[in-house]
């Protein structure tokens, strides 16, 4: 009752002004394991730590393929996982009045 499972799927597409010269989607995904959180903590948790977490792992493994793909290296952006997660939860909020 309290593992969870996280999963943080990204599609990286590089392009130039002539064409797409690669495009790369990765799922990573965490069983968690989370005793004693509570609900509100406990969602957040896993909608914004866990998913911080996972990219700090997929920026390895973007970085590795894009080497062995003859690329620079590559590193995934920022994410703001609190303000994807504040949007969802209004959108939840103005849905269900």
């Amino acid at each position: 009752k309290d593992t969870y499972v996280v999963e943080t799927t990204l599609t990286i597409t590089g392009r130039d002004p002539q064409a797409t010269r690669f495009i790369c989607e990765l799922t990573y995904v965490a069983d968690v394991l989370l005793t004693n959180i509570p609900e509100p903590v406990r969602e957040q948790t896993l909608c914004v730590d866990v998913p911080k977490y996972l990219v700090e792992h997929i920026n390895d493994v973007i970085d590795h393929a894009g080497r062995a793909g003859g690329l620079p290296g590559l590193k995934v952006e920022k994410i703001d996982f609190l303000a994807l997660y504040k949007g969802a939860t209004a959108r939840r909020a103005a849905a269900s009045h």
